[in-house]
């Protein structure tokens, strides 16, 4: 499996930790750890499947995970691409009116978030993405689009 770590924009980085490109030639199982950040997740080739007592559920293209406090099991298909936005503790409230905190422990399609039309039209784009480049200005154009600048919680931020 290829990892690439990529760094947001300027513009982003107060919300944005870092954003992953994965990608696999062969099928894969493997485990992700508990962290403190929310993830979002865009399949732009290939399928991931959610592994749980030897059953596996197939995941939407695109998706969202919260705080875990237990690692899950996955499973991608063979040729499988995908961009991970891993945001700093609090930043996905910046980009949602939803409360994050009640997908706690949840790997659910991201179109409970987004209007499913806005998601298709963001996966396509996505997947036309010729380079590694593109396919992070599209996902960045795409945060900048939903940004809800808000005051902060200054209690809640020196918590975090």
């Amino acid at each position: 499996m290829k990892s690439e770590i990529h760094i947001p924009s300027d513009a982003l980085k107060p919300y944005i930790a870092s954003y992953v490109i994965q990608e696999s030639i062969e099928e894969r199982i493997y485990k992700v750890l508990p962290d403190t950040s929310v993830v979002i997740g865009f399949q732009y080739k290939g399928k991931l499947s959610y592994v749980h007592t030897q059953k596996e559920t197939p995941l939407d293209i695109s998706g969202i995970s919260g705080l875990a406090d237990h690692y899950k099991i996955f499973k991608s298909s063979a040729n499988t691409g995908s961009i991970l936005i891993f945001f700093k503790e609090g930043g996905a409230s910046a980009f949602f009116k939803q409360r994050i905190h009640e997908i706690f422990r949840e790997s659910i399609s991201l179109d409970n978030f987004i209007l499913r039309s806005e998601l298709l039209v963001l996966e396509e784009e996505l997947s036309a993405g010729r380079s590694v480049k593109a396919k992070i200005r599209v996902v960045e154009n795409f945060l900048k689009s939903r940004l809800r600048i808000s005051r902060q919680d200054n209690l809640v931020i020196s918590t975090l």
